[in-house]
């Protein structure tokens, strides 16, 4: 086949960015992702590519920690997060894409100054909560690959400890793309020279998570998780003036 080796370089260039950060952090790869990836494709194509990316991340990260995850806590987010992909895909899909881009960047920007202010959240105690955290995180799935704040917030007001929280929410997130990867294929959104050119890149991807694992032990996670959030917060500001 003809590879578009410019387009394979930039791939090959946000997958490792993506992996190596969610591997060091345990956060983000989604949102990470396709705020570097809408800038030179489509906001559905560069959805469908983040999908991919968070998917294949999570099959990496749950291997690793494959004891403490356990599918019960997250079914009532799952339960509400299936019916609120297809709305936002259906969403975006009306928008201009310039619209579209800026909603991103308020989406981005929400999710980095919640992070970075990391504020004191209060227990859920109703356990039909979950499914409107569930249909918030798969309507942002659906519409800009970012269901994971809803996720996080859902997964730090349920108490989980780091190991409960890595991976239910990484196991969460890997139901929750694989619906969606499905949904984008029906849709059109993953042309078979985009599976093709994340097929080759993957081998990138896996060892960058795996890389960012390792480094976790050497890097302060903290710092470097301010550092993608600021990063994010830049991304998200230029997105979100991108129609003034």
């Amino acid at each position: 086949m003809t590879i578009d080796w410019p387009t394979f370089l930039y791939l090959a260039i946000i997958l490792f960015i993506a992996g190596f950060s969610h591997g060091v952090t345990g956060f983000g790869v989604g949102i990470v992702a396709i705020s570097l990836l809408t800038l030179f494709l489509p906001i559905y194509y560069a959805a469908a590519f983040a999908a991919l990316t968070a998917l294949l991340t999570g099959l990496v990260i749950l291997f690793v920690y494959r004891n403490s995850f356990t599918l019960r806590p997250v079914l009532k987010l799952l339960a509400g997060a299936i019916p609120g992909i297809p709305v936002g895909m259906h969403f975006v899909r009306k928008l201009d894409s310039q619209v579209a881009l800026s909603l991103l960047g308020v989406v981005i920007i929400g999710f980095s100054l919640f992070s970075l202010s990391r504020p004191h959240l209060p227990k859920i105690k109703y356990p039909w909560v979950a499914y409107l955290f569930g249909f918030g995180s798969g309507t942002l799935a659906g519409a800009f690959n970012a269901g994971g704040p809803f996720a996080i917030i859902y997964g730090l007001c349920s108490g989980w400890n780091e190991k409960e929280f890595k991976s239910n929410i990484t196991g969460y997130m890997m139901i929750n793309m694989t619906a969606l990867i499905v949904m984008h294929g029906a849709n059109g959104n993953l042309p078979l020279p985009h599976l093709k050119l994340f097929a080759l890149a993957s081998p990138i991807l896996i060892l960058s998570v795996l890389l960012g694992l390792k480094s976790a032990h050497l890097l302060n996670p903290q710092t470097l998780k301010r550092i993608v959030l600021c990063f994010l917060l830049l991304i998200g500001v230029k997105y979100s003036i991108s129609i003034v």
